[in-house]
């Protein structure tokens, strides 16, 4: 990600306690910046309490590196406790399998990890490629094949991770 604009905004990485986290551990990701959202709409308390004095709780998890560095892992929404970045796998499978056009790791019932995957071509995703491509990864549930134009979309084309999630526990098949 980088680091903060030197005199506009600042970004910290905090533990549990709220406190400074130690280089290369990771934690919640807090920024001071006068380009700081003011509310969501419909949504003042839970703005408010993502609130710290002038920190802002972004949502998102990370850590910085002994030299400041800033590295996103994850949304705190989307965590996986047996998997270390969700962001981090999925950037791994798109490089290893070029016939995934968008794959997406969620929780399942048991917060498992489950990866919902959309191939080129709507061909059927080849087991023995994906088995081979996740070999060194975490474990994970069977993968969910989806065509791309089921998955749930924010106006700006960002994957609804929530809504993925809801759409699977209720049973839903894309």
């Amino acid at each position: 990600v980088g680091t903060g604009i030197p005199g506009f905004t600042r970004v910290r990485v905090t533990g549990p306690d709220g406190l400074p986290a130690a280089p290369g551990t990771p934690g919640r990701i807090e920024a001071r910046t006068r380009g700081r959202i003011l509310t969501y709409l419909g949504a003042r308390e839970q703005y408010e309490r993502q609130l710290d004095g002038e920190w802002w709780q972004m949502g998102d998890m990370g850590y910085r590196n002994r030299l400041g560095a800033l590295y996103l892992i994850d949304r705190e929404i989307d965590r996986i406790d047996s998997v270390h970045s969700n962001l981090e796998v999925e950037d791994t499978l798109m490089d290893r399998l070029e016939e995934l056009r968008e794959v997406v790791i969620v929780p399942g019932a048991d917060r498992e990890p489950v990866p919902v995957v959309c191939v080129r071509g709507e061909r059927p995703l080849d087991p023995e490629r994906w088995r081979q491509a996740t070999a060194d990864l975490p474990a994970m549930a069977e993968p969910r094949q989806w065509r791309f134009e089921e998955l749930p979309m924010t106006a700006t084309w960002k994957v609804k991770r929530v809504e993925i999630t809801r759409m699977l526990a209720a049973g839903v098949r894309a």
